[in-house]
């Protein structure tokens, strides 16, 4: 049951942090990031140590659900949000390379519509 305890508070601490990193953070990009991998691995902490004491009852089996389903959905949340957060153009600050904008540009280049010739 130590072990649970110890999954648990770590969760709590990962999950602070990652709020913390929103909070402290200066852009969207960075916040997502925070919030997204420390919170996430905080979640899965505390899940983690809710399965670990309970077992196989039916609460730890929805705790490992809860795992299963953010392993899936926080990874594909974040990368939707942030790909729709520079599509709409919201920049990032701070940075000298802005390595999606260079492949989208050249997509479009390469993806450029025919000419039709009148005779």
């Amino acid at each position: 049951m130590i072990l649970a305890d110890i999954f648990i508070i770590l969760g709590v601490i990962l999950s602070t942090l990652g709020c913390l990193g929103v909070v402290r953070f200066f852009d969207l990009y960075t916040r997502l990031h925070s919030a997204t991998l420390v919170a996430t691995w905080g979640t899965y902490s505390i899940m983690l140590g809710i399965f670990i004491k309970s077992g196989l009852k039916e609460i730890g089996i929805k705790a490992l659900l809860v795992i299963f389903l953010m392993l899936l959905l926080s990874p594909t949340t974040s990368h939707i949000i942030a790909r729709l957060s520079h599509q709409s153009g919201i920049k990032p600050q701070g940075t000298a390379l802005d390595e999606l904008e260079e492949d989208t540009f050249q997509n479009n280049k390469l993806r450029k519509e025919p000419e039709i010739r009148e005779r």
